[in-house]
């Protein structure tokens, strides 16, 4: 399969990247990059041949109707993409792949791609899932320098404030939720100690962007993303000082009051309607009556209507 992923005859290639899917897919446990020696520098060549083209031809990438070469060449960089994405739910593969730093590079360049091109959308998607995952085995950093350090977060703000694809919404703001939190493997040394790499301001576009999801309360997966960025955004105590002077801040507390009441819990309670109802007391049972020898005698010989009378 690598080399037929390095041949460039499209059937070839075709071939190789639906059985990577496939293999990275359901056989995830048995999959791992490092026992098949240089197959995941086979698998990052497409997506790096497809972003070298695409900074030298742009306007043939953005056509409406680009050339089929331009679709199979980003077919075959969105199918690796996958594949790696896919690779990443091992902890071998993922442990590989982070100590490689060309995955960070292929990551970092494929965030720099237009948001508003949507054959774009997947490929971006998927290098945000894969940062997600690869982001806590990053190798530790040496000081001054962040293993965020490339991440271009001006695209992922762009890409936040901009965009009205909700796929991309949700990955970037949980890739910016991420750049926002402290590493949790702290260096040893003290001195190595960094801040997180993003740190938004309050006048911020992804910030306004993220207070207008705020109202989405039936959208569960968005506003879970929503309240994660803006929980870690209010942790800077400096954050906080200054967005207690944002001109939002009374629309914003009504919009997280609304979240709390939307998420409580209602019981349902049944309120009865009209005067209350009263049952009535069952009637004494009813025996019949026999009458005796002396009152038949007495009784039979009286004319009628006075004998029924008696009766």
């Amino acid at each position: 399969m690598c080399l037929s992923l390095l041949s460039g005859i499209p059937k070839e290639v075709n071939w190789s990247l639906s059985r990577l899917v496939n293999l990275s897919d359901e056989h995830n446990i048995r999959f791992v990059l490092a026992t098949v020696p240089k197959l995941a520098d086979a698998i990052f060549y497409a997506p790096e041949v497809y972003l070298k083209s695409y900074v030298r031809n742009k306007n043939t990438f953005s056509h409406f109707c680009p050339p089929p070469s331009v679709d199979l060449m980003r077919k075959h960089a969105t199918e690796s993409m996958l594949v790696l994405r896919n690779a990443s739910h091992n902890d071998l593969n993922v442990a590989h792949l982070a100590q490689d730093p060309r995955t960070t590079e292929l990551i970092n360049e494929i965030l720099r791609l237009p948001p508003d091109d949507e054959a774009n959308t997947e490929i971006i998607v998927y290098a945000m899932e894969l940062l997600q995952v690869i982001g806590h085995h990053l190798p530790l950093p040496s000081k001054g320098r962040h293993p965020y350090r490339n991440v271009p977060t001006e695209a992922l703000e762009h890409i936040l404030s901009t965009t009205v694809d909700r796929t991309l919404i949700i990955h970037s703001l949980n890739v910016l939720t991420l750049l926002m939190t402290p590493s949790t493997i702290p260096p040893a040394n003290t001195e190595l100690a960094y801040p997180p790499v993003y740190a938004p301001h309050s006048d911020s576009p992804a910030l306004a962007r993220v207070l207008q999801l705020l109202a989405l309360v039936q959208d569960h997966l968005l506003l879970t993303s929503s309240l994660e960025f803006f929980a870690a955004y209010l942790t800077s105590l400096s954050a906080t000082q200054a967005f207690l002077l944002h001109p939002n801040l009374t629309k914003t507390l009504r919009l997280l009051v609304g979240v709390l009441r939307y998420e409580q819990k209602t019981e349902m309670q049944s309120v009865r309607i009209g005067p209350p109802v009263r049952t009535a007391e069952p009637e004494a049972e009813w025996l019949p009556y026999e009458l005796s020898e002396e009152e038949l005698a007495r009784i039979a010989p009286m004319p009628e209507p006075e004998r029924s009378f008696q009766w």
